[in-house]
Order: structure tokens, then sequence, then C-alpha cells
């Protein structure tokens, strides 16, 4: 019985050391799936960040061609009624070369109509 009583803490000590080894191998297991985690994250975190920057690139791209178009498209605009202008412009001097005509192909009529 004197045995069975010295064993006792012997086996207690070894009982403890064991649940705390297993408690130190499981933390250190995942603490290291913790890290993998981490790294992983981060290296998907970069991925979506440069992602990110070149769409912010090409969206600063696209409003500069749209900046480019606009002005492209107020300085057609401008031709455009510009020519419109001019075009109304001829009208009216066509108009009034047609009516000029009209009197000048009169006026020889009657003077040829006269002549004769």
């Amino acid at each position: 019985m004197n045995l069975r009583k010295q064993q006792q803490p012997v086996i207690i000590l070894v009982v403890v050391a064991l649940l705390l080894f297993v408690f130190l191998v499981r933390v250190s297991l995942n603490l290291r799936s913790s890290r993998r985690n981490f790294r992983n994250e981060m290296a998907q975190r970069l991925d979506l960040e440069e992602a990110l920057d070149g769409m912010e690139k090409e969206r600063r791209q696209m409003v500069s061609e749209l900046e480019s178009l606009r002005s492209r498209l107020a300085a057609a605009s401008s031709e455009i009624k510009r020519l419109s202008e001019d075009l109304e412009t001829k009208k009216k001097e066509v108009v009034s070369a047609n009516a000029t005509l009209e009197v000048l192909k009169r006026e020889k009529k009657s003077s040829s109509s006269v002549s004769m």
C-alpha cells in the first residue's frame, strides 16, 4: 500500500504532463494553421488591392477618354452650328440669285419682245 501511495503522485504528474503536452501540441498546430491562414488572407488581400488599383487606373483612363470625347463633341457641335449657319446664308444667296435671274429673264423677254 505504501508503494501505491508513492506511485499515485507520479501517475498524477505523468497524466498532467501528458495533458499539458497534448494541449501544447494542439496550440502549436492551431498557431501554424492560423499563420498559414493569415498569410493566405494577406496574399489574397494584396491581390485584391492590386486588382483594385488596376481598376482605379482603368477608371481614370476612361474618365480621361470621356473628357476628351466630350471636348471633341463640343468642338464638332460648334462646327456643325457654324456650317448650318453658312448653309442658311448660302441658301439665302441662292434664293436671291434665283430671284435676280428671274428678273433678268423677264427683262430680257420683255426687251426682246419690244424690239420685234
